[in-house]
């Protein structure tokens, strides 16, 4: 069965049946089968879907870890791609770049 085939047959499911007593583990099929055909930002959200909500306790830690990975995965290619801008440095010897904070004077007695 093709990706995109998977994908339908897994969204048809969970639609049709949203409250089956397999439609925990069908939205973890379908949360991994997202992250493998490359949706890792749509994969992370229903694994965090499943790992918050009120379903079958067997799939949860593993929800827990993949919807981590797949967002790490996403950062680390969009990193690649040059797609994420470094953040902002505080080191005040670099012009141009936001500079520490300087300490508070000390109190007058």
């Amino acid at each position: 069965m093709r990706s995109t085939a998977r994908l339908d047959a897994y969204e048809d499911f969970l639609r049709r049946f949203p409250r089956s007593k397999r439609a925990h583990e069908m939205r973890y099929c379908y949360a991994s089968a997202l992250f493998y055909s490359g949706r890792r930002r749509r994969a992370s959200a229903e694994f965090a879907r499943i790992r918050d909500g009120r379903g079958d306790e067997a799939f949860r830690e593993a929800a827990a870890f993949s919807a981590a990975k797949a967002m790490e995965i996403e950062v680390k290619e969009l990193a690649a791609a040059g797609l994420l801008a470094d953040p902002p440095s505080h080191d005040p010897y670099q012009p141009g770049r936001t500079p520490a904070p300087r300490p508070a004077p000390a109190a007058a007695a």
